[in-house]
């Protein structure tokens, strides 16, 4: 039996069920996240979460039912080891990138070993910052059992000064100019925008990683 929308509906659980059977209390059972479905229906989640769609740790429910016919006290008592978080990073190209990252992560400690993190950077940043994102984002993935850095829906903003930062002249420059131009080309498709945007992000990184 299920409890949703993911079949045609002949066996699909009614989320009144506990209700309408007279049910002091109704445990659903499902591997991947708790969730509450009414004051008598829960789904338990796991001892060990295994996805960032369900954050957090893993946990067992303790549920007591006073007498017939009262509202189950439920309780969740934790369980598992490790934890998930799936952390949203709005940036503006005003912000330090490396101090919004560390405000944004789960706090210092042994505890980052346990630690599994997805960070979803949006909104825009001048191109040395979102250089500077990725590193502070290179130097913390150490400290967690699992990070990742995901920039997908982060615009860059590059301006003149910033290819100045690649080469004054030469063919680094050239190629720079190249890259940026067809990035802004707005005649261009917006695949091929992106991937000169983001070969431009990479020829910026290889330079200036090199003058660190």
């Amino acid at each position: 039996m299920t409890f949703g929308s993911e079949d045609d509906g002949a066996e699909t659980i009614s989320p009144d069920r506990a209700a309408t059977a007279s049910l002091d209390y109704l445990a659903l059972g499902d591997w991947h996240g708790f969730m509450r479905v009414s004051d008598r229906t829960y789904y338990s989640g796991s001892p060990e979460r295994d996805r960032f769609k369900h954050q957090g740790r893993g946990v067992c429910l303790a549920v007591e039912i006073p007498g017939p016919g009262a509202v189950p006290e439920v309780a969740e008592i934790a369980t598992g080891r490790f934890g998930w978080h799936d952390i949203p990073l709005p940036l503006t190209p005003e912000q330090d990138a490396s101090d919004a990252l560390a405000g944004a992560l789960p706090e210092d400690g042994t505890g980052r070993r346990d630690t599994l993190v997805r960070v979803r950077a949006s909104g825009w940043m001048r191109l040395p910052h979102r250089m500077e994102l990725a590193r502070a984002a290179e130097d913390a993935a150490p400290e967690f059992g699992y990070f990742e850095l995901n920039d997908s829906e982060l615009a860059t903003e590059c301006a003149p000064d910033d290819l100045d930062d690649i080469a004054p002249g030469g063919a680094l420059r050239m190629a720079a100019d190249v890259l940026y131009g067809d990035a802004e080309d707005a005649a261009m498709s917006a695949e091929d925008r992106a991937i000169a945007a983001a070969a431009l992000r990479r020829l910026y990184g290889y330079v200036t990683e090199d003058a660190r």
